[in-house]
């Protein structure tokens, strides 16, 4: 089964991350890209990830990595990474995602996890 993503910006000032199915570490970076692309173009800075029907398929080693590699590849954009926001919705009990949050956390970038997207965009747009 193939991964599949959707990343749109809604006008409300939020970029929206949708994923389906397995997500592995090449397309980790990929989508990192495009949505680097734009919250430039946007100046956006808020970010959305529904993760509901995603299969994660990243080790713990690789789910460390990724704060880092966020910062890298928005900074080589020109963007600040303490500028971004990050809600992401998950399923109840995601570990991995847990794991995510507090090495995010850990690295000075704002990430919560939510488990309604109502919450999700109340905690986004709040100034």
């Amino acid at each position: 089964m193939h991964m599949l993503h959707t990343i749109v910006y809604d006008p409300q000032g939020i970029i929206l991350i949708n994923f389906q199915g397995p997500l592995i570490l090449a397309e980790v970076r990929q989508v990192m890209a495009e949505v680097g692309r734009l919250a430039r173009e946007h100046q956006c800075f808020r970010l959305l990830s529904n993760t509901l029907e995603m299969e994660l398929k990243l080790n713990m080693a690789e789910v460390y990595y990724l704060p880092g590699l966020f910062a890298e590849l928005v900074s080589s954009l020109g963007l600040q990474v303490h500028k971004f926001r990050r809600a992401i919705l998950v399923s109840p009990n995601n570990r991995m995602l847990q794991f995510f949050e507090t090495v995010s956390r850990n690295r000075a970038q704002e990430v919560k996890l939510f488990q309604d997207a109502e919450s999700a965009r109340q905690w986004l747009l709040e100034p």
